[in-house]
């Protein structure tokens, strides 16, 4: 099913408007976004329905993927796909998942912007 965005200015009873699902998030102190307990709440709403792997275009998997590495050096080569993994709203990890984001870091290899030293990824500098 797919929703219509309604201007904010303008009521559902309109003859062009679709049904559309409405939600709420209630956060305690509602002013903090970015308390601990909001998060959940936030990831719940925000990633109702993540995107499928094969439509991710690779740049944009390649990006994350290295994004990641940047942030945190030296992270083992399963704890970035799962980083990955969740950066994207995934909140399973098939083998799909698996095999697709370790071509993607193979790739970064191949192109010399990340680096394997034993067990961990780095980026090359």
């Amino acid at each position: 099913m797919e929703y219509e965005r309604v201007p904010v200015d303008t009521g559902t009873e309109r003859a062009w408007s679709a049904p559309y699902r409405t939600g709420s998030v209630l956060v305690s102190p509602r002013h903090e976004l970015h308390t601990p307990e909001a998060r959940p709440a936030l990831r719940k709403v925000l990633t109702q329905v993540p995107r499928k792997v094969l439509p991710i275009a690779p740049a944009e998997r390649h990006v994350a993927l290295y994004e990641l590495a940047v942030e945190c050096p030296g992270m083992s080569e399963d704890e970035l796909i799962k980083q990955a993994c969740e950066f994207f709203g995934w909140r399973r990890m098939g083998k799909d998942i698996r095999d697709c984001l370790a071509a993607d870091l193979a790739e970064l290899r191949r192109q010399r912007r990340l680096e394997r030293d034993v067990d961990r990824v780095g980026v090359v500098r």
